[in-house]
């Protein structure tokens, strides 16, 4: 703890941002190669990292985040095949989304804004995976449940880890009744077993009093991305893992500045 009031004390704004920004970018290019290695079960952290084309090692210089891809135009330096665009954009994505967190709690480094990161790191990558292998591997669904806890525990003592279990499951019923709503109205299968586990999770960091604002943002985010991905897919099931990830982001961050009440309120006046 002292170390990060010694950071917020000895950096400036600018400063603290360029160290969020560096973490995030580093964090992001190790998520990338990650998310990648969950879905095709490859070793996880002793395998050197390489080409997926040539399969030459790559060296320090390659791994470089975002600047890598950049300097090398989006290609192998041996090879010259081109590199798959997800890795800078994920590791983009790390660096807005741990910005974001940064700046929605106070634009100060402390334990809740790297747990709130690391959460929203974990999410990244659900969706990634999600995206690629219409799958959410379990290993992220504990490490995220695991990250809950502890924030959990971080602000509201030994009693947090528990205090919301009845939200955890009336999330886990929510997502019973978001598969039945688009099965039967736009004929999608865009809730599957890992995304129900999701809601549990879900319940357990929101809590009940997010749990409407929560809904909309699911059925907001699931209907608009699910219609896009039937039209440029043409695929009957989309990945629903992105629209709860963006859902709970969100609503952890920005959910007590919501005025739900108005919202629903604009819309129908």
């Amino acid at each position: 703890m002292e170390i990060l009031s010694l950071l917020n004390f000895q950096l400036s704004f600018a400063g603290q941002v360029s160290l969020i920004a560096t973490f995030a970018l580093i964090l992001g290019s190790f998520a990338s190669l990650i998310s990648h290695r969950l879905a095709t079960k490859q070793p996880m952290v002793f395998a050197r990292s390489q080409c997926p084309k040539c399969k030459t090692a790559l060296k320090i210089r390659n791994l470089i985040p975002l600047f890598s891809w950049i300097c090398q135009r989006g290609k192998c330096s041996n090879c010259k095949n081109k590199i798959s665009a997800r890795y800078p954009l994920i590791e983009l994505s790390f660096a807005i989304s741990f910005l974001t967190v940064y700046l929605a709690l106070g634009s100060q480094i402390d334990l809740k804004t790297i747990l709130c990161c690391l959460i929203a790191g974990t999410l990244i990558v659900m969706c990634v995976v999600d995206l690629e292998h219409y799958f959410i591997p379990d290993s992220t669904q504990y490490f995220l449940a695991f990250l809950v806890i502890v924030l959990r525990i971080h602000e509201y003592g030994i009693n947090g880890a528990t205090m919301n279990i009845s939200a955890a499951f009336s999330y886990l019923g929510f997502g019973l009744l978001l598969l039945m709503f688009f099965y039967f109205t736009v004929r999608l299968e865009a809730i599957g077993i890992d995304d129900i586990k999701f809601f549990f999770t879900a319940g357990l960091l929101l809590g009940t009093q997010s749990l409407l604002l929560f809904m909309l943002f699911n059925g907001l985010f699931g209907a608009i991305f699910g219609s896009i991905w039937q039209k440029v897919k043409r695929d009957s099931t989309f990945p629903f893992a992105p629209a709860i990830c963006m859902s709970l982001f969100i609503t952890m961050l920005f959910g007590s500045k919501i005025n739900l009440t108005e919202i629903v309120g604009s819309l129908i006046f």
